[in-house]
């Protein structure tokens, strides 16, 4: 309650300083309660039915002051809730003069209602509504129903509905209609009284008459109005909530209830809010996102299939927890990202992969959106290269889904039997057909906005909206061309998952996916990065934009992560082109459980594991053409003199090593990468960086003190003839020189029968980042940011060559293990290169 109330203290102070003139008298509320709730308190002239006041103020000993004009007011307690207890307040005296410049102090003391308390439906069905509730003045009471959702305030309006006991049977109704039932406790004690006319409120709607049709049926916790538009008078965002200002006639809402404001201009998806301040005169209303279950006692959601052409950016606003576009591989926004990033988990092959889809598609009944077409001239395409650029997409998207929500408090008679909590099935999908070509100069990165899609799945009774904001991604390593890459797929997800009122909870989940590319034509040798994909969120009042919203179901969906490598191959005879394109979908969907349930905090979120991580294409890799990739091992190369190899082999993805020439000044290499090995090649104003989704190595780890990723490693086993074994090789990355000193301490090493030899020259220190840089042994670093001259890699900072030596018994296997690993996260790429004749015995 304290957010709350300091939200409330700023609104009393602007409409307050507002005023023309100073009021000559104080009153001084003191209000005691059983409850640990706000209370809201109005001050009535005593010849005016209006409040001329509304003084908010902690109830349990909380204390307030306002000023106001001399004269006699009568003072109003609102009713309070706390845990579903309704307490009344009664004010001693009722009436106080203020004169001026005195203070009056009146004592408002809470206590439990002895009217309507626990209003719950005891049935519900197309016709029918059934109510209980528990009262001291048993028989005692009137009820009013009026046909939608703008409650009787006065016993005297509405239709009579008769009462037994502390229950009632309404019956001959209409399905799919809202009424509101206002109940009225006789002769009143402060709150719910016939004299004051404050009732206790419910409003639902009937289901429909065949199940599916029509609006869906709900039940409002009594504390939730619906406003129409011209309830509402002017509406703000403010980043983390939103200002409402009320028509003039309108009731204030108490602290604690929950509005459901429809869409508008600055709007667009809608809101459902709490109730966390209101100002002075009763006008002006602060309020936060709320959660489904607070607004709900029974909703039952369901739209089987949705549909919707996607919109622009100008029409669309993106929820405040919806990631921010964003140039994929652009360095800044990784470098804000890495901060919360986490290992993919969860992640399954391609055979889990392709079954998932399969019984996805056959069960969600997926119906496809109208198509958005993309045809991206190079004018509209934003890059971020030197030299030449022609990048030319052709794509096409199509969206699909389907959505259903179920709330349930409590057992309800004739209705569908659901479980006691909140429930959800959501299913969202894109299809991409098209094909995309680039020519470069130079290594670029390059970004595409895509067409967003939104979708406002229902307005009534509580706005509900899904949103993507997709967009294409481009980066190529050096100069090269690439024709005709392309791809029909289908990728998505269905998530379903409880939340139980006793916190018994589930989330799962299946991955849509099935895909086929199609063969691209290649020039030079490069290495090329595509993506497809961005945000997803999906929840009540999505889309409203710099208002807080919280996403029920979101985060990152990528329906193409792929890598297209492009090499020259000479047999001996002939150079010809050899293509290899390795793509997954990557996702990361969580929910958020405050947007379902209050009471948790904002940041608590729960990832769906079987919807995290990166999930392989079947059948990839491919090779254009057949098995051309198929290269020897290193050890022909970096096996020197002195040194007979028995036994080797390669740990990590295909595309994390290769043969490189002038990696390092006039020598042939091999280099390990913790990504691809054509992202390490080039000039440094290409960022490498891959999140392979691979595990780390644990001797690594020991070395680094942190967790690895994305290891490669190559081990051979030699006999030598020497007394000493060596290893030449050095070491880059570009976690240079920004993470120096930090947790991100990539780490390599050359372990030779199980010992790391690969250490800092003279003494036991690892060569890792934090070993060998610009501040410590900067004689053995070479600043590679703006190209040091014979350096040919992408890496902002490497080692100079060094060598390992290592004591051995000749005509002893001996084993080395040479590898590297990212450390804290899986992104900014080091490598480790071995040079050609490095591993010999003198």
């Amino acid at each position: 309650m304290a957010v709350g109330f300091v939200m409330i203290a700023s609104l009393v102070t602007t409409v307050a300083s507002s005023a023309a003139a100073a009021p000559p008298g104080t009153l001084r509320l003191v209000v005691s309660s059983p409850a640990d709730a706000l209370a809201l308190v109005e001050v009535h002239r005593v010849d005016t039915t209006a409040p001329v006041r509304m003084v908010t103020v902690e109830a349990d000993g909380g204390i307030a002051s306002t000023e106001l004009a001399e004269g006699v007011y009568r003072l109003v307690p609102r009713t309070m809730h706390a845990d579903g207890t309704r307490y009344v307040g009664r004010p001693d005296p009722r009436q106080v003069t203020i004169r001026t410049g005195a203070t009056s102090s009146v004592a408002v003391g809470y206590t439990k209602s002895r009217g309507v308390q626990q209003l719950q439906v005891a049935g519900l069905s197309p016709t029918a509504v059934e109510l209980d509730w528990e009262a001291e003045l048993g028989d005692d009471t009137v009820v009013r129903r009026v046909l939608g959702d703008e409650p009787s305030l006065t016993p005297g309006r509405g239709t009579d509905v008769p009462v037994d006991g502390t229950s009632l049977l309404d019956e001959g109704l209409s399905p799919s209609t809202t009424y509101t039932y206002s109940i009225f406790a006789r002769p009143g004690d402060g709150s719910y009284g016939w004299l004051d006319g404050d009732p206790v409120v419910m409003t639902i709607g009937t289901p429909p008459a065949s199940p599916g049709s029509g609006e869906p049926p709900f039940v409002l916790n009594p504390r939730t109005r619906i406003l129409a538009a011209d309830d509402i008078a002017d509406v703000v965002t403010t980043g983390d909530g939103v200002q409402l200002t009320l028509a003039a006639g309108g009731r204030t809402p108490t602290p604690g209830d929950h509005l459901s404001l429809p869409p508008s201009e600055v709007l667009r998806g809608g809101y459902l809010g709490e109730v966390v301040g209101v100002s002075e005169d009763g006008r002006t209303v602060q309020l936060i996102a709320g959660a489904l279950a607070a607004a709900f006692d029974l909703y039952s959601l369901e739209v089987p299939d949705f549909e919707s052409a996607p919109v622009s950016e100008d029409e669309a606003g993106a929820s405040a927890l919806v990631q921010e576009d964003a140039k994929l591989h652009n360095p800044t926004q990784q470098e804000r990202a890495r901060r919360g990033r986490k290992p993919a988990q969860g992640a399954q092959g391609a055979s889990g992969a392709q079954g998932a889809s399969a019984d996805a598609f056959a069960t969600d009944a997926l119906v496809a959106a109208d198509t958005a077409t993309t045809s991206a001239a190079t004018s509209n395409v934003e890059c971020n290269a030197a030299g030449q650029v022609n990048v030319d997409p052709d794509v096409d998207l199509d969206h699909a889904g389907h959505a259903s929500v179920t709330i349930s408090k409590y057992e309800v008679k004739w209705f569908p039997d659901i479980p006691n909590g909140v429930g959800f099935d959501l299913g969202f999908s894109t299809t991409l057909t098209g094909t995309v070509d680039v020519e470069v100069e130079n290594s670029i990165e390059c970004g595409l906005p895509l067409p967003n899609f939104f979708k406002q799945i229902t307005t009534y009774p509580v706005p509900i909206a899904v949103e993507a904001r997709p967009e294409l991604a481009v980066t190529m390593s050096s100069a090269g061309a690439i024709e005709n890459l392309g791809f029909s797929t289908t990728a998505g997800f269905s998530a379903d998952g409880y939340m139980g009122l006793e916190g018994d909870d589930f989330f799962d989940g299946d991955l849509i996916n099935s895909s086929t590319p199609t063969q691209p034509v290649g020039r030079g040798t490069f290495g090329f990065g595509l993506e497809v994909g961005g945000s997803i969120a999906f929840g009540p009042g999505i889309g409203s934009n710099d208002a807080g919203v919280i996403v029920g179901v979101g985060g990152e969906l990528f329906i193409i992560d792929a890598s297209v490598d492009v090499v020259q191959v000479n047999d001996g005879e002939e150079t010809s082109t050899c293509i290899e394109l390795a793509a997954a979908s990557r996702l990361g969907i969580i929910v958020t459980l405050r947007a379902w349930l209050p009471g948790y905090e904002l940041d608590y979120t729960q990832p769906i594991e079987s919807l995290t991580g990166t999930f392989d294409w079947a059948d990839s890799p491919w090779h254009w053409p057949d098995d051309c990739t198929d290269s020897d091992s290193p050890t022909d190369d970096v096996v020197g003199d002195g040194v007979t190899p028995i036994d080797d082999d390669l740990v990590g993805q295909s595309d994390q090593w290769g043969k490189v020439d002038g990696f390092v000044p006039g020598e042939s290499t091999w280099v390990l990468s913790t990504g691809r090995v054509n992202d390490a090649v080039g000039a440094p104003s290409y960022f490498a960086s891959t999140a392979l989704g691979s595990p780390g190595d644990a001797g690594l780890s020991a070395l680094a003190g942190f967790p690895t990723y994305d290891a490669a490693a190559f081990r051979v086993t030699v006999i030598p003839n020497g007394e000493t074994l060596k290893v030449r090789y050095a070491f880059a990355s570009e976690e240079y020189p920004e993470y120096v000193g930090s947790r991100f301490n990539d780490v390599m090493a050359v372990f030779v029968d199980g010992v790391n030899c690969a250490l800092v020259p003279g003494t036991t220190t690892p060569v890792a980042i934090n070993s060998v840089n610009h501040l410590r042994n900067s004689d053995l670093y070479v600043d590679n940011r703006t190209g040091h001259p014979g350096y040919g890699t992408s890496m902002d900072g490497l080692t100079k060559p060094l060598t390992c030596s290592v004591p051995v018994e000749p005509g002893e296997p001996v084993t080395i293990r040479i590898a590297v690993a990212d450390a804290s996260d899986d992104v900014f790429d080091s490598a480790i290169a071995l040079l050609d004749g490095g591993i010999w015995s003198e």
